[in-house]
């Protein structure tokens, strides 16, 4: 059969489709967005700045599944992290992303966060422990923003409690 590299794979389709699929069409949404994470990163920036602690901002993209929310965030954070921004104390800043899936804890989404920083836990370790480990791993490598796709993962419609505390612990972070 001509244009078949076997009988499941259409080359000719795959040929035709693949700059189709490569291609980036912005949307009006991504300079909003844009405008949204450069104001959080000038925000974050500025009070590195002064020198003392502080709470950083968090922007929470929601739309219908499949509307391109990733794809875009990941065009932005790739952008961001190819710009090169140095930190007021020299380090150079970057994104990273951790993605949800399923039911997570707080315990197991710090551990996530750590692998993404290079760091994999074995043994036993606590909570407070982990979080504490990416709080300052995190620091030490730059990061000023992680993207949390998939996030609705980890909130349950009978999870009050539960959803308040992922809540609680995601503005604690910040």
């Amino acid at each position: 059969m001509a244009g078949q590299m076997n009988k499941w794979v259409n080359t000719e389709v795959v040929n035709a489709a693949k700059p189709l699929k490569a291609a980036h069409f912005p949307f009006p949404r991504a300079k909003e967005l844009f405008d949204v994470l450069s104001w959080c990163v000038t925000d974050y920036y500025t009070k590195a700045s002064i020198g003392r602690d502080f709470e950083a901002r968090g922007v929470l993209v929601v739309a219908d599944s499949r509307q391109g929310k990733t794809k875009e965030l990941q065009r932005l954070i790739d952008d961001f992290n190819g710009a090169s921004v140095i930190m007021p104390d020299g380090r150079p800043a970057k994104m990273i992303r951790c993605i949800l899936s399923g039911k997570v804890t707080w315990k197991d989404l710090g551990l996530k966060i750590l692998k993404e920083l290079g760091y994999s836990l074995k043994g036993r370790h606590g909570q407070t422990q982990i979080w504490d480990m990416v709080v300052k791993y995190a620091e030490l490598q730059g990061v000023v923003g992680i993207h949390f796709d998939e996030c609705q993962h980890v909130f349950t419609e009978e999870g009050d409690r539960t959803n308040q505390q992922f809540l609680d612990s995601f503005k604690t972070l910040l």
